[in-house]
């Protein structure tokens, strides 16, 4: 079962596991909540970024099925718009005939040189084509693309997503083993640097961030431990 903890009762640990007491003011040597806030956030998201590259699958989304569009004109692929709410894609299974086939990630090389529809792993390939800009204020939205171009039948495409900041102090970070001592120990190191009186605790603090770490990606091989097991495309074992 996960643990929550407010984005308030974090602050205030941080304020205190950094020894800031009441040097949080506006006229103190350390700048008031409104900026402790965002770094705790930053933070949050640099974990999700770190337990999601191990492997961990806390964040996964997936889109709503939706029919997999035309032939994109005078080329050998299908373009899909990149989620607008995605920081990397996850992968993308297609529905073909009332069953679900997880296509390979490819690379962008192999688009006119596809191996063919009878590889017993996967009917199809995708990958980045584009990946979301920035065009003066305004994003232009990332393309996926994936071929044959003859696929046909509904695509979901499974992604992590961006993290959208809390700022209201009742609401709530989840959390799991270890994850908020990485996040104490990350911040603090942000804070410790700008203070001259206590970066002799730099060294603590950057061990006790090592210890987590290692923590929570030992934690992430273990969620992992399940059995893939090599079947043949008529589901019988190799």
């Amino acid at each position: 079962m996960s643990d929550t903890i407010t984005l308030g009762d974090l602050a205030d640990a941080l304020t205190f596991e950094t020894g800031i007491d009441g040097q949080v003011t506006s006229g103190g040597r350390h700048p008031p909540t409104t900026w402790i806030y965002p770094l705790i956030n930053r933070t949050y998201k640099e974990l999700r970024s770190l337990v999601s590259q191990h492997g961990e699958e806390f964040f996964r989304t997936s889109t709503t099925s939706a029919a997999i569009p035309a032939r994109a004109a005078g080329e050998d692929w299908i373009e899909l718009d990149w989620p607008t709410d995605a920081t990397e894609i996850i992968g993308l299974d297609v529905l073909m005939s009332g069953t679900w086939y997880e296509l390979t990630h490819g690379s962008f090389a192999q688009r006119r040189v596809w191996p063919g529809p009878n590889r017993c792993d996967s009917p199809g390939e995708w990958t980045t084509l584009a990946m979301p800009q920035a065009t003066t204020t305004t994003v232009t939205t990332g393309k996926i693309v994936l071929w044959p171009p003859t696929l046909s039948g509904s695509y979901k495409v499974h992604y992590l997503p961006k993290w959208t900041a809390l700022t209201n102090t009742a609401h709530v970070f989840v959390i799991f083993p270890d994850w908020l001592e990485w996040m104490l120990a990350k911040a603090a190191l942000s804070i410790i640097q700008r203070d001259n009186n206590k970066k002799n605790a730099s060294e603590i603090v950057m061990q006790r961030l090592a210890r987590a770490q290692a923590a929570i990606v030992a934690h992430a091989r273990r969620s992992r431990r399940g059995t893939v097991v090599a079947r043949r495309r008529d589901g019988n074992e190799l």
